[in-house]
């Protein structure tokens, strides 16, 4: 959800009222009072009946997630190996090899970040032992604070990339491998809702299937570099999220908004 208007107005369809207004998208969808005659009779909102659209009003936050689906698609409790885990605050001692190839992977991942050339380098690029990797042609990217809440995450099939979002604004792309990439994901939505004892998050899930793999066979065919898993790690919190989906980024994705994945 990327806006809120108690007493909105249409400016695209005769300012006509659309009070307790909750934007999904910058080109006019979003959720507000109105006539349900319970038949097709919006250009896209979803109205609802004014007792309903006054309480939802009072317990969304923006930046909450929005799910539009056909039939009761209700979130489920997963575990999972592969689902994100916020990075241990304290770390065991590495060997030479492993903190050179660690910092070659901070490095590159910066330039991830910055869209900068990679200068032929890749996530998996281990250089030799006891000899310093080369330096880069390009300046070093200067730090910018992230923005607030959460972060989120989506993985498109169609693109074969990762995708990285905080506070509405993009921090990097990366491609990921798909065993089968033929074969249809379908479309997953997990949610952090929480942290155990043991570091590990609490997560549920809602899938929109439609006979492709269920959200854990999902996980098994993605794997992602780990100098991108350890980063979105360290960003890891209650609230964050996950798409998986065949689709690609949504036309609606841009400034100012989170992931909009659009199904069909």
């Amino acid at each position: 959800m990327i806006q809120k208007d108690r007493y909105h107005r249409s400016n695209l369809y005769d300012d006509a009222p659309m009070y307790f207004m909750q934007r999904i998208t910058w080109s006019g969808l979003a959720l507000h009072q109105g006539v349900v005659p319970n038949h097709p009779a919006s250009h896209g909102c979803v109205r609802l009946p004014e007792a309903f659209a006054k309480q939802l009003w009072s317990v969304t936050k923006l930046g909450a997630r929005v799910i539009i689906a056909r039939g009761d698609n209700a979130p489920v409790t997963i575990s999972h190996p592969r689902l994100f885990a916020p990075k241990p605050t304290s770390a065991p001692m590495v060997s030479q090899l492993e903190s050179v190839a660690a910092a070659q992977q901070a490095w590159t991942f910066a330039e991830l970040a910055s869209k900068a050339p990679l200068m032929g380098a890749t996530l998996t690029d281990t250089p030799a032992f006891g000899v310093p990797a080369p330096a880069p042609d390009v300046a070093k990217p200067s730090a910018r604070p992230l923005k607030a809440g959460p972060v989120s995450v989506f993985i498109s099939r169609k693109e074969g990339k990762l995708f990285v979002r905080k506070g509405f604004e993009p921090l990097f792309d990366v491609a990921v491998k798909i065993e089968n990439p033929e074969m249809p994901l379908g479309t997953h939505v997990f949610t952090a809702i929480g942290q155990n004892a043991d570091n590990t998050m609490r997560w549920t899930v809602v899938s929109m299937m439609r006979g492709a793999a269920n959200a854990a066979e999902a996980l098994d065919r993605i794997t992602i570099p780990q100098a991108a898993h350890d980063q979105i790690s360290e960003l890891m919190s209650t609230g964050a999220s996950l798409i998986i989906s065949d689709e690609g980024l949504g036309r609606e994705t841009g400034k100012g908004t989170d992931f909009i994945v659009l199904t069909r």
